[in-house]
């Protein structure tokens, strides 16, 4: 059996996946000294280089292995060499997955704005969905998408019925948004049905979407209501050649749209009579598809603009001149809920009313931060301990004190503290307090009494 010009042209892609490895890697050792102060401005490539690495030597690995069963030299187990295939495929859709991932970073670096993703490295099967970070909303009958196996796929489903998930734990910061899929294992050879989603609501009440479906690709915008899905097509494009590790990317940029397959532009289209609205209520973004279509093997969104707010940071404040109970307690606790009630100025992830009054924020990019938090009591401590604390984690539901500040105690009436602290990207910190007193936290209109600030300062895209 002869070897086909299919096989070396894979060859040679991992052979240009090595050659790229090895120049990311270059750059990423780039040392910048400005005024004595060393800076390495692209470190972010260094792992995501040394896994392209190793997938490309995986990949050259195993297409030694397909030649050698095949030429009679090595094992022609044909089960055996159907296994290495499958794990080139599995390389190949890592791959795609790795560059999208780059890329979305990349574009939060030039912008200034934010990125975020799911690789679905994690099995949510025993949830029924795709985790707490997604919201997700029925048309028809339909199953949920869950993460198995390193991609998301539905459960189930019927003809006409379609899930649609919108990544509700985080919003561009800006209008102009790059959303982008690697598609992963196809369930059935004629299924081509995936969904790309940017410029959403919360609820996906509306939403623009690029969408792959049997041979052709459609642009277009699209309404729920009560699980009825109308969508309106601006342009259908005549599609071949789809396979699982391709990236479907949509880019919404001003008024124009843009649907680009494995990096090549496919349709395009200028929302000049506004069909669409573009605000800060639809940043969302998210995927959708139907049951039997292809998983997916990594999302991707990230902001194509700079903010209007230059660097990371939040600002948030207890404006109200009425009291809130804070009661006691010796030890570090979070602050109730209720204890803010303003968000003055921020650009990272406040996800709802209730981390807002309490002072839990997410930041989704990883870095130091300064944080500092100022509390105004309505009565003087005397002699009781008066300590603001600062907590981080991962899980928002399981936060836990690492930094406890100056303790505001001889008759003081207020108490206040900065801490220097490294957040990891998709990560919380939240704002806590220890008092023996059973004190009241009051606020002041102009937000100067009772505060929780933070800003980035070393980080990507700094």
């Amino acid at each position: 059996m002869a070897l086909s010009p299919q096989f070396f042209s894979g060859v040679g892609e991992a052979m240009k996946d090595l050659l790229l490895a090895n120049v990311c890697a270059a750059v990423g050792g780039v040392d910048i000294n400005i005024f004595g102060v060393d800076l390495h401005p692209f470190w972010f490539l260094n792992d995501w280089a040394t896994n392209l690495r190793n997938d490309a030597n995986t990949a050259i690995h195993n297409s030694v292995t397909i030649a050698s069963g095949i030429n009679g030299s090595g094992n022609t187990d044909p089960a055996a060499v159907s296994g290495t295939v499958t794990g080139m495929k599995n390389t190949d859709k890592a791959n795609s997955s790795a560059i999208a991932s780059l890329t979305a970073t990349n574009n939060q670096a030039e912008t200034g704005g934010t990125s975020f993703g799911d690789n679905f490295s994690v099995d949510t099967t025993a949830l029924g969905n795709l985790g707490p970070n997604w919201t997700e909303f029925a048309v028809g009958t339909v199953g949920s998408m869950i993460a198995t196996g390193g991609q998301a796929q539905l459960t189930s489903g019927s003809s006409g019925g379609r899930c649609i998930s919108i990544y509700t734990a985080a919003t561009t910061l800006t209008d102009d948004q790059s959303v982008a899929v690697v598609l992963g294992d196809q369930s059935h050879a004629d299924a081509h049905d995936v969904t790309v989603i940017c410029r959403s609501s919360a609820t996906a009440d509306r939403f623009v979407y690029g969408n792959v479906y049997s041979g052709t690709a459609y642009l277009g915008f699209a309404t729920l209501t009560g699980g009825a899905l109308t969508p309106n097509d601006w342009i259908p494009v005549p599609l071949t050649g789809v396979v699982p590790g391709m990236t479907l990317e949509l880019r919404a940029q001003g008024s124009t749209y843009r649907l680009y397959l494995a990096g090549t532009l496919i349709a395009s289209h200028t929302d000049a009579s506004n069909q669409h609205p573009v605000d800060s209520s639809h940043r969302f973004t998210g995927i959708g598809e139907t049951f039997g279509s292809f998983n997916l093997h990594s999302f991707n969104a990230s902001d194509l603009s700079s903010p209007p707010i230059v660097g990371t940071g939040w600002s948030i404040v207890r404006s109200a001149t009425g009291s809130i109970s804070i009661g006691s307690s010796a030890s570090p606790a979070q602050m109730p809920a209720g204890t803010f009630d303003t968000d003055t100025v921020s650009n990272v992830t406040i996800e709802n009313a209730t981390d807002l009054g309490q002072g839990v924020v997410k930041c989704t990019k990883p870095g130091w931060y300064t944080i500092s938090m100022r509390f105004s009591f309505t009565a003087s401590g005397g002699s009781n301990d008066l300590m603001p604390v600062l907590y981080a984690g991962t899980n928002k539901t399981s936060l836990a004190p690492v930094q406890r500040g100056s303790d505001g105690t001889g008759n003081a009436q207020a108490t206040q503290s900065t801490f220097v602290q490294f957040v990891p990207a998709n990560s919380y910190v939240a704002a806590g307090l220890i008092t023996t007193g059973g004190s009241s936290v009051q606020g002041w209109p102009d937000g100067s009494f009772t505060y929780f600030n933070g800003v980035l300062c070393s980080g990507p895209g700094q």
